[in-house]
């Protein structure tokens, strides 16, 4: 009986013991569900409210946005070139909290190509179609609001991905 009762208080006090996520890493967990759906809904107008003023962005062919209204701005001309043929499932991979106010996401995202479209230079996609992107974020806290201040994105080539030397 006492080692019963034992064991029932070891197990209530190591759910305490495992690490929880913090208020702020559901915060901004929650801020990268709205974000893969207002994106999967390509309103443009809700994605550019997701950021700063002063909010960054690199794409994932290195054009540097440096405020919101130019990343706005180019989000726009591009999805009405591409993006709106295209669906995303965003899994959020970490997040990192450096500060009570700042936070990193990172992001694996698998890209569904919805209808064939192609790009100014050429380049052509077809439906059904799957390519991936990393995504690094960080959000800002102010006014009780989290906001994407800096972000970039990559491809992920898939031919190498068997050969990380950590996996």
């Amino acid at each position: 009986m006492k080692y019963a009762f034992l064991s029932m208080v070891l197990l209530f006090c190591s759910t305490f013991l495992v690490a929880q996520p913090t208020v702020a890493e559901k915060e901004v967990a929650d801020e990268v569900k709205k974000l893969n759906e207002i994106w999967n809904r390509h309103d443009m107008d809700a994605y550019c409210d997701l950021f700063t003023e002063d909010g960054t962005w690199i794409n994932i062919v290195g054009m540097f946005w440096q405020n919101r209204a130019d990343l706005c701005k180019a989000h726009k001309v591009i999805n009405e070139a591409a993006l709106k043929y295209w669906t995303a499932k965003m899994d959020l991979l970490k997040i990192k909290i450096i500060a009570p106010n700042v936070a990193i996401a990172y992001i694996y995202e698998t890209i569904y190509v919805e209808e064939d479209y192609s790009l100014p230079d050429g380049q052509k996609f077809s439906k059904g179609e799957v390519t991936y992107d990393q995504i690094s974020l960080v959000y800002l806290k102010t006014n009780d609001q989290w906001k994407i201040t800096a972000g970039h994105n990559t491809v992920v080539d898939q031919k190498m991905k068997d050969f990380n030397p950590i996996k």
